[in-house]
């Protein structure tokens, strides 16, 4: 994702942990920024959010109580619905991150399946037992994957060709995010599938372009994938992940090489 542009960000007024867990709600007032960066989709299922509903400036670190999925029951989606079943979580803490309420490195933007229906106050870390209540002095490794954060998403997340996500090689980072935001749930794979069909028959095809030494379909299919993993489209990051795991080839190479 684009970084974010430089607009001042917004501060906590204050080094004290506030009496009060209410927060005014200051942070929708960046939007919009988080919208242009992001290219108007959500942060965590990469589905267009502006256009078709507000959308929420999510709180990356919770800014309130602070909960854990129980693994024996993550839930389902509701066919044809938004909402899900079957989910349990643990709270953890009454207090969460409240430093962290105002700090524009804590925001992004996320649909409202995501962020309410899926994600809401979990967040898991590595650290385990993890310091409760949070604080500000802890070192904590969080396993939620963050379009903002240093961590490459790609490295831990594989799709199929049917729109299908595991983590990759095991990962604790693809497995904590997956289960954590619902990435798996039946109406995200149908709706990834046509694109990642698309993105698999492309990878065929620069295997036997590759095979063959046809240049000019080599020039064609990085063309191809280039225009259909550009970052202003849905599940861009997908295409991205499928095209560097199958053609062997980084996606900034293939900026470099397509976008001269």
């Amino acid at each position: 994702i684009t970084e974010l542009p430089a607009t001042p960000s917004p501060t906590s007024g204050g080094k004290e942990k506030p009496k009060s867990l209410d927060f005014p709600d200051k942070w929708k007032n960046y939007k919009e920024h988080f919208a242009r960066a992001q290219h108007g989709k959500c942060g965590y299922c990469e589905m267009f959010v502006i256009g078709g509903q507000p959308g929420d400036v999510e709180h990356y670190a919770p800014k309130g109580d602070v909960r854990e999925l129980d693994e024996t029951a993550p839930g389902e989606e509701v066919p044809f619905l938004s909402s899900v079943k079957g989910r349990k979580t643990k709270v953890l803490s009454q207090v969460g991150y409240w430093w962290l309420a105002y700090d524009w490195s804590n925001y992004l933007l996320a649909c409202a399946t995501c962020n309410q229906s899926w994600k809401g106050a979990i967040f898991p870390v590595q650290e385990q037992p993890r310091k409760l209540p949070p604080e500000k002095t802890a070192t904590e490794h969080p396993l939620l994957l963050n379009p903002f954060g240093d961590i490459d998403p790609g490295q831990h997340l594989r799709f199929s060709d049917l729109g299908q996500i595991e983590a990759r090689d095991q990962s604790l980072y693809g497995k904590a995010t997956i289960r954590t935001c619902g990435l798996d749930r039946d109406s995200l794979v149908k709706i990834r599938r046509e694109k990642s069909k698309r993105a698999y028959a492309l990878a065929q095809k620069f295997s036997q372009a590759i095979q063959e030494k046809n240049q000019a379909e080599i020039d064609q299919v990085l063309g191809d994938f280039y225009e259909i993993g550009n970052e202003e489209y849905a599940h861009a990051g997908m295409v991205r992940i499928i095209f560097e795991e199958n053609c062997g080839i980084e996606w900034s190479i293939l900026e470099e090489l397509v976008g001269q």
